[in-house]
């Protein structure tokens, strides 16, 4: 079996979703909704960026894809069915993440640009230059929840998820706690606080590890609990 027809798989769950998906599309309507209030401040595409998208709404959408892609809870469990039709168990984990990351990215990608053509004023920089800069950031950092939720659920198992989250909570703010999850840096990005002496550059880099090294470190974990 090809390596994108074991794509289908986590990609296929997520447009089969009706119901569940719901929590995706309530988040989403959320950061528009901010975005649309946020018209009447100052600085509304700083305000529904900052306060909107980056605080609540990219964080839950991305841990709702997670549960449409690995309703099981994890990688190791979304990937199973895939063994049943030969898929080799890495090719199978490796699909799954990818799919997620690939959904995550996506989905942020829009919604970042949907929030800054709703919120976006005349004060505001170019409209063409703040939609791509907000839909990349926002793909980052989708991708990086992404693979900081699948890390957390291969720790813990299915209620990993919940304690990434909690801790994203917990440690994104000012401190050097929020180096190790990802809302600081989003925020950072944004063009919010910095996290401790980072550059909004220096938080870009941080976020691509985590793609690279929270995404290995799930992988491995996944390997180990099958």
């Amino acid at each position: 079996m090809s390596f994108f027809a074991l794509l289908s798989h986590p990609l296929g769950r997520v447009a089969r979703a009706r119901a569940a998906a719901l929590p995706v599309l309530a988040w989403a309507v959320f950061a528009v909704f901010v975005a649309a209030v946020a018209r009447t401040h100052t600085t509304p595409v700083f305000d529904a960026l900052t306060k909107g998208l980056g605080a609540v709404s990219l964080p839950l959408v991305a841990f709702a894809l997670f549960g449409l892609v690995c309703p099981e809870g994890t990688i190791a469990g979304a990937a199973r069915p895939l063994l049943f039709v030969g898929a080799p168990h890495a090719r199978a984990r490796v699909a799954v993440l990818l799919g997620l990351v690939g959904t995550t990215a996506l989905v942020g990608a829009a919604l970042g640009a949907a929030v800054v053509l709703v919120a976006h004023g005349p004060a505001d920089p170019p409209l063409g230059r703040d939609v791509a800069v907000s839909a990349g950031v926002s793909a980052l950092g989708g991708a990086a929840y992404a693979v900081y939720y699948a890390l957390g659920a291969a720790l813990f198992g299915a209620s990993g998820r919940g304690t990434f989250l909690v801790l994203d909570l917990v440690l994104g703010g000012l401190g050097a706690g929020a180096i190790l999850t990802p809302r600081g840096h989003v925020r950072a990005l944004f063009g919010g606080a910095h996290v401790v002496d980072l550059s909004a550059r220096g938080s870009s880099i941080v976020l691509a590890l985590m793609l690279v090294v929270f995404g290995a470190l799930a992988l491995a974990r996944s390997s180990t609990r099958e």
